[in-house]
């Protein structure tokens, strides 16, 4: 199967999210070439790991000012 962009010119990001999703959004064939991409990219599974980690940490906090001011909105 060809993909487009090819996998190797995809954004390093692009392929963690890919690499580390599951086959219900993904074809898993796109799964598995992520990570293949990331491995002769030297990125590590740990490295995704933090990096994943880091990207949850900010989407809570984003997602916890919004809730702040969405409340403070209602109670106007």
């Amino acid at each position: 199967m060809e993909f487009y962009p090819p996998f190797e010119e995809r954004e390093t990001d692009e392929l963690i999210v890919l690499a580390n999703s599951v086959e219900d959004y993904w074809d898993p064939e796109a799964i598995e070439m992520a990570k293949i991409e990331l491995n002769k990219r030297n990125i590590s599974d740990d490295e995704q790991k933090e990096k994943l980690r880091r990207w949850e940490e900010e989407f809570n906090e984003i997602e916890k000012d919004f809730l702040k001011n969405t409340n403070r909105k209602n109670l106007q």
